[in-house]
């Protein structure tokens, strides 16, 4: 994903970091995936026969074990789908704040955070209930307010189930699942829920190809100067990496998921999504295409920590540490340099970071730009980890050989 505002690189203005981390947070809700959060939990599962979309409720209690708000790993409480499959409901821990997420009607999330003092060994008793378009979010019997009611991307159908956990950092128990709800439907979310427009691009990656480029489908896209630009950026990519790539999708501004971001890459079908008024974007392109080529090759996304080579140069795992916005701001400006982070987002995940270098290298080779400052000693550019993310770019296939002798030369 390539958040609309780190679309520029290396010339991100510090003072606007924080208001740009919170916007990104919210985004991120609504991004992120199972594969992200710690693997230490130890799900029970159960069926979802009681757990009905439109009108339900759960509550369970949860008791800390261990101090968290140090640790950058998303720590998950409970991930439910309901009888139908048509909605999600999960709440999970990021360092000190707890966090509630649904997901209905086609593509809408409504989201809450609250920052937690839970004292180690007390029970204390959570709650998500909801009637409708509207949802409501309790700790200890006290309503969190609600973070955002948004449209996000397709829910795609799966399969119903409960997932209560537990870990070594926390417990939990008392799960009750009920088929009712005592909150009413708010008129505004109901008229929220009517007057949104869910993107269904499984319609749009259905269509009938518009041209099939080096076997590349080109999909939706509104004339041939928009596909004969993409066919160009397909024209840089390396063989391999151009060959992970199975379709490019042109979605129109109003179509387009409402998360923030100017493109996707969707696993299901190894294709870019781009936003229309982002398609031309190289910028874009090439991030999502670096994720598409990362979901083949599995240098970052889909591997443990311990084995990614982009990881031991990047950093720790996907962490969201964008959850303390004043620490997360104050260390990016302090480290950012040295830690070869091009823009806050790839601070979050090392997968994120390789997709904004990848979308970086190939953004200064077409702006006829060179990298030289970073990658050399005694500039206050430097770190020696911006040669070894250029390198990994070259050795891995991400960039060609003419790429890289022109963006690190004069």
């Amino acid at each position: 994903m390539w958040d609309q505002k780190h679309r520029t690189v290396i010339k991100l203005d510090l003072r606007w970091i924080k208001p740009l981390l919170l916007i990104l947070f919210i985004f991120l809700y609504s991004l992120i995936p199972t594969s992200a959060f710690a693997i230490d939990e130890r799900f029970t599962d159960s069926s979802a026969d009681g757990l009905h979309s439109r009108q339900g409720t759960i509550v369970f209690k949860v008791k800390m074990l261990k101090d968290m708000s140090m640790d950058r790993h998303t720590h998950s409480l409970i991930l439910s789908t309901s009888s139908d499959g048509s909605e999600m409901y999960d709440i999970f821990i990021i360092q000190n704040t707890i966090v509630a997420r649904r997901y209905f009607s086609g593509c809408l999330l409504s989201a809450f955070s609250k920052n937690y003092d839970f004292k180690l060994g007390e029970w204390h008793g959570v709650k998500i209930t909801w009637n409708g378009a509207s949802t409501k979010f309790y700790i200890d019997n006290q309503e969190v307010p609600r973070y955002s009611l948004s449209m996000s991307h397709d829910l795609a159908k799966t399969i119903p189930e409960i997932r209560f956990a537990k870990s070594d950092a926390y417990d939990t128990g008392d799960l009750l699942v009920l088929g009712s709800s005592e909150i009413t439907v708010d008129s505004a979310d109901r008229t929220f829920e009517l007057n949104a427009t869910c993107p269904r691009l499984d319609e749009l990656l259905k269509e009938s190809p518009q041209e099939d480029y080096k076997g590349i489908r080109l999909l939706h896209f509104p004339d041939q100067v928009i596909r004969d630009k993409i066919k160009s950026f397909i024209d840089l990519l390396p063989e391999d990496f151009a060959g992970s790539i199975k379709g490019v999708l042109y979605v129109e501004d109003s179509r387009a998921p409402k998360t923030g971001e100017g493109g996707e890459a969707n696993a299901d079908t190894m294709t870019i999504i781009l936003k229309g008024s982002y398609a031309g974007d190289p910028t874009v392109f090439f991030h999502e295409a670096a994720h598409i080529y990362d979901m083949k090759k599995h240098f970052a996304i889909g591997v443990s920590d311990d084995k990614s080579e982009w990881t031991a140069i990047s950093g720790p795992t996907c962490y969201l540490k964008a959850a303390n916005v004043d620490e997360f701001s104050k260390e990016f400006a302090e480290k950012h340099v040295q830690a070869g982070f091009l823009a806050p987002q790839g601070g979050e995940c090392p997968f994120e970071d390789l997709a904004i270098w990848t979308g970086a290298a190939y953004d200064y080779y077409l702006k006829n730009q060179s990298m030289i400052d970073m990658l050399t000693p005694g500039n206050p550019k430097y770190s020696v980890k911006n040669k070894q993310k250029l390198d990994f770019l070259l050795q891995k296939g991400f960039i060609s050989q003419n790429i890289y002798n022109k963006v690190s030369s004069r």
